[in-house]
């Protein structure tokens, strides 16, 4: 025998009909729920959930970049309100005014997946950055400088559409 007598063999067979107790058995197994369907059909998937579950999400997002921009902006503004330029040199030698902070994003990474309990997945990522504060005497035109080594770690969230 060859192979093209082999398979022309082959598609010639046709599958067996099930048998009566077979379809019997199906017919009744679809009738009785399983627990585990009965606890899958309670359980609420719908528009309000997935609403709820990004709402969540949004506003807690929204919350931190509120509470972020309050916390730059609460530098003490230190400059005289109406003082002009000869006004400032008329400080005492001594006086340094905090110039507005600045903030530069050094390198970022990628770590891994993280899973809390209770929340979705979230990539853990690493940001380091340099925060420079200057101060600056008007009389003297001395100025004074740091630079703060930071680095954050964010888990973001991720999400399998």
């Amino acid at each position: 025998m060859n192979e093209s007598e082999f398979e022309s063999q082959l598609r010639a067979t046709r599958p067996a009909a099930p048998s009566d107790m077979l379809e019997h058995s199906i017919a009744n197994a679809l009738r009785q729920p399983t627990i585990g369907a009965s606890r899958e059909l309670r359980e609420p998937t719908g528009l309000l959930r997935q609403l709820l579950g990004g709402l969540t999400w949004a506003t807690g997002g929204a919350t931190a970049a509120v509470l972020g921009m309050l916390w730059l902006d609460a530098e003490p503004k230190q400059t005289p309100t109406g003082a002009g330029p000869s006004e400032l040199k008329a400080m005492p030698a001594g006086t340094f005014l905090a110039e507005a902070p600045s903030r530069e994003v050094v390198n970022t990474s990628a770590g891994a997946l993280v899973f809390p309990e209770e929340q979705q997945p979230a990539r853990l990522v690493r940001v380091n950055m340099v925060e420079r504060r200057t101060w600056a005497n008007a009389a003297t035109g001395a100025r004074i400088g740091v630079e703060l080594p930071r680095e954050d770690l964010m888990l973001i969230p991720v999400s399998y559409q």
